[in-house]
Formats: structure tokens, C-alpha cells, sequence
């Protein structure tokens, strides 16, 4: 096995988890996202998305992550 798909593989298994992650526990995501929200000057943070839209966007993004990360596993597996 080459070290480019033991990485692209590790780099698939880190979206997947990270995806599974965002789609099973958004409210947990949505804390750690206020709270960095928080350390932050308000006028950075003014159009960040908030309440049921950022969760919204968490279980989006976290779809995302965990289709690409298992298409890049899938490709790797096929390819050796």
C-alpha cells in the first residue's frame, strides 16, 4: 500500500468521523460555535448564523463531510 492512499484514506476516515459527528450531536457543535462566537469582537460576528439556521447548517455541512469523506474512502479502496 503507498503512503498517499494510506493518507487519503485517513484524511476520509477524519471526514467521515467528523460528519457523523456534526449529524448526530448538532446542539453540541452549536455550543462549541457560540462559544467561540463569544470570545470574538461583535463586529466580526454580526451575520454569523444563529438558533435553528446554524443547525441547520451543521447537519448540512456535517452531510457533506461525511459523503466526501466516504466517496474518498470508497476511491481508495477501488484504486488499490
Amino acid at each position: 500500500m503507498e503512503t498517499s492512499s494510506t493518507h487519503s484514506a485517513v484524511v476520509g476516515g477524519y471526514f467521515v468521523l467528523v460528519g457523523l459527528l456534526m449529524i448526530v450531536f448538532p446542539r453540541l457543535m452549536d455550543e462549541i460555535h457560540e462559544n467561540y462566537r463569544r470570545a470574538l469582537p461583535d463586529f466580526i460576528t454580526w451575520y454569523w448564523p444563529r438558533g435553528k439556521l446554524l443547525t441547520i447548517f451543521t447537519i448540512a455541512f456535517g452531510a457533506l463531510s461525511f459523503l466526501g469523506g466516504l466517496a474518498v474512502m470508497i476511491i481508495n479502496l477501488v484504486e488499490s
